[in-house]
């Protein structure tokens, strides 16, 4: 999938030193999704490398435009 970082996620991604890998293997191979809106989709996606936090990816699909990126503390993990 091609994509492109919000100036925010940019911003984000290097101040929570969240690595690029990661966030496309979240979108990529996501262990859930939750379509928003026609605009706005949340991939989450345990890191296994990073605690296993689970990384957010928030998305707009239409522009392929990735709005922010953060480890969600208030998601609980899959069983």
């Amino acid at each position: 999938m091609d994509f492109k970082f919000s100036k925010h996620a940019l911003e984000r991604i290097k101040e929570r030193k969240i690595k690029e890998e990661w966030i496309i293997e979240t979108i990529e191979n996501p262990d859930e999704i939750i379509e928003i809106s026609d605009t706005e989709h949340r991939y989450y996606k345990v890191i296994k490398d990073f605690g296993d936090r689970i990384l957010k990816v928030v998305l707009n699909p239409q522009s392929n435009i990735i709005i922010t990126v953060y480890f969600d503390r208030g998601k609980k993990k899959w069983k």
